[in-house]
């Protein structure tokens, strides 16, 4: 089940494995949660019923991929980004300490950190015009850890499963949850894949319950024949929820 992120400590619960190779043969470094628990850290990323905002929606990011993509969230709550940008720099710091057997000799401390490829990305040239934001990675293909898409009406009073396509629109309000999966290794470039298994259109998984916390009563799933309202990315005015949506769109204009 997925936990907070408030409640995971990137310096004390995340365990990084020893180097080892994927299906592929490429160098790869698993991730469990300290305490012996061999699963990958699975993080809840909102806050009650507070969603997310996605601001370009899916996206491909390497056609030989196949059924990888992107969809990256804006970093607004400046706690949830503290959180991605100390990962960011624990991943570093763990680089670094492992340098003799992860990468080849004589590689020095900063050539390790331009190395890293942040989970956190800013577009400096804007001068803060974009929010940061932070890439997740989405298997969209059935059968590989196929992200599990859901959309739930906005009183919250009932769900409807959804398919991988529905992500596709841009500044989608969304809660998430992800699995830290791994710490990766190209040529000249290392990084950490956080992988979306959970995302919740603001409205039903292929899991008996929903995975996320909003307090309350869970939503129910939508019977037989019940068809989802359409995605308006807007959110209604009277519906208190607080969401940066219309600022993000004259950001990312």
């Amino acid at each position: 089940m997925a936990r907070d992120w408030s409640t995971f400590s990137v310096e004390t619960d995340l365990v990084y494995r020893k180097l080892s190779k994927n299906k592929k043969g490429s160098p790869i470094v698993y991730l469990g949660v300290a305490g012996g628990d061999i699963s990958h850290p699975r993080l809840r990323l909102n806050q009650g019923r507070t969603p997310l905002v996605s601001p370009f929606g899916l996206s491909l990011f390497d056609p030989d991929s196949k059924g990888r993509h992107n969809f990256d969230i804006a970093l607004e709550d400046p706690e949830l980004l503290a959180f991605f940008t100390a990962l960011d720099a624990r991943n570093v710091k763990e680089a670094i300490r492992n340098k003799e057997t992860w990468f080849k000799p004589g590689v020095d401390d900063g050539q390790i950190a331009s190395m890293y490829y942040p989970l956190v990305q800013r577009d400096e040239k804007q001068q803060g015009k974009f929010p940061p934001q932070l890439r997740i990675k989405v298997n969209i293909d059935p059968g590989d850890r196929q992200v599990n898409v859901t959309r739930t009406s906005d009183d919250f009073s009932q769900y409807w499963r959804m398919t991988p396509d529905d992500l596709r629109a841009k500044f989608l309000r969304v809660f998430v949850n992800i699995d830290v999966s791994c710490v990766w290794f190209q040529k000249m470039q290392f990084g950490m894949t956080l992988l979306l298994t959970d995302v919740n259109i603001l409205s039903a998984p292929k899991k008996k319950e929903l995975d996320f916390d909003w307090g309350g009563d869970q939503p129910k799933l939508a019977g037989a024949g019940s068809v989802p309202p359409p995605i308006d990315p807007e959110p209604p005015a009277s519906n208190g929820v607080s969401v940066l949506v219309g600022a993000a769109k004259q950001a990312y204009s």
